[in-house]
């Protein structure tokens, strides 16, 4: 039988966001994505073959939030948010 150990449980969500690249305080670049999968904790994003930095900002459903990479696989990244 399978034991949920994650802290905050996942919803599947499969909407567009916005991987927001910021250098010295301002906005360098953007790139669209897609959030498979989010919780309070973090997200599942589907990035193509798009080069994601280790920090960014994610903006999605009109919140943005600070998101640190913790995994990658495929075209696919997992982040944590940043408190």
């Amino acid at each position: 039988m399978f034991v949920e150990r994650r802290a905050f449980p996942r919803t599947t969500v499969r909407r567009p966001a916005e991987i927001v690249i910021v250098t010295s305080g301002l906005r360098t670049s953007s790139y669209t994505c897609t959030v498979v999968n989010c919780s309070e904790g973090g997200a599942l994003l589907e990035v193509g073959k798009l080069t994601v930095p280790d920090e960014f900002q994610l903006n999605f459903q009109g919140a943005s939030l600070a998101a640190r990479v913790v995994g990658r696989t495929g075209d696919q990244v997992r982040v944590q948010f940043e408190r």
